[in-house]
């Protein structure tokens, strides 16, 4: 890879390359970065010791308008729209943050002055297994009539990251 300068020095950045024929790096370029200011050792070396850990989205089951089907959402209520994060025997939903919730953009209703997040445990789906029971509210749901996936996004307590989607049927 050659890279010129955006500089007065017309000289390329030769990048696992020596200047000369075939004189190439033999292996991998791994996470290059290019600095436009001097880095100091100690920063370089930050960078370098810090551990890089991605991150991991768990996929979970969730249920809009449990024991409902069709799912449907009517975009210009001003109400909530119920939907269930499913427990199993490798996830506990109890975990979620209803803070971090996030169905289609829109957030847990919050009630009360302190306000609470409008979201219990209860064995929605009759595992024994207690589920995340949550009231999104309807008017940020960031659909468009004739959708059909809503997908809802949440982190654990321990930040830990999940997904889920369920079929709609969203109407104005």
């Amino acid at each position: 890879m050659t890279v010129f300068p955006p500089n007065k020095n017309t000289q390329p950045i030769l990048i696992g390359r020596n200047p000369g024929p075939f004189q190439f790096l033999k292996g991998v370029i791994d996470e290059l970065r290019v600095w436009n200011v001097a880095r100091t050792q100690a920063e370089i070396e930050a960078d370098m010791n810090r551990e890089l850990i991605p991150q991991v989205v768990l996929s979970v089951v969730i249920d809009i308008k449990p024991g409902s089907f069709p799912n449907t959402i009517q975009l210009k209520s001003a109400g909530v729209v119920p939907v269930a994060i499913l427990s199993s025997g490798m996830f506990d939903a109890t975990t979620i943050n209803p803070d971090t919730v996030r169905l289609a953009g829109a957030s847990v209703k919050m009630v009360g002055k302190s306000g609470k997040s409008l979201a219990h445990a209860e064995d929605v789906n009759g595992d024994g297994l207690l589920d995340l029971m949550c009231d999104v509210l309807t008017e940020e749901i960031l659909l468009e009539p004739g959708d059909s996936i809503a997908v809802l996004e949440a982190s654990t307590s321990d930040g830990r990251k999940i997904r889920g989607e369920d079929s709609v049927k969203v109407i104005e």
